[in-house]
């Protein structure tokens, strides 16, 4: 019984934690955007694109920056996210 009196409350803490994660905290939920801008590494494995977003009247612009892998078969990361921004400078 004083097992299930411990358990219970981490699992709805897990549970609530996972929420506010994925919530607020969760990159791969932002918005995809318009792509403004691409640049090649100089060893030609990754490829860095940055896309602007708006979501209509209630939002800023944002620019988003995606790291896509050329040579390995990885789902592109989103590396970048900046609010009240319309364009990006990649060096």
């Amino acid at each position: 019984m004083k097992k299930k009196l411990v358990i219970i409350p981490l699992f709805i803490l897990g549970l609530a934690g996972c929420g506010v994660y994925g919530a607020f905290f969760d990159m791969d939920r932002l918005p995809k955007g318009d792509l403004i801008s691409e640049v090649n590494s100089p060893s030609g494995t990754c490829t860095l694109k940055a896309y602007v977003s708006s979501e209509g009247a209630t939002t800023d612009f944002a620019v988003r920056g995606e790291l896509n892998f050329n040579e390995e078969n990885k789902d592109p990361k989103n590396i970048y996210w900046n609010d009240h921004e319309r364009t990006a400078n990649i060096k």
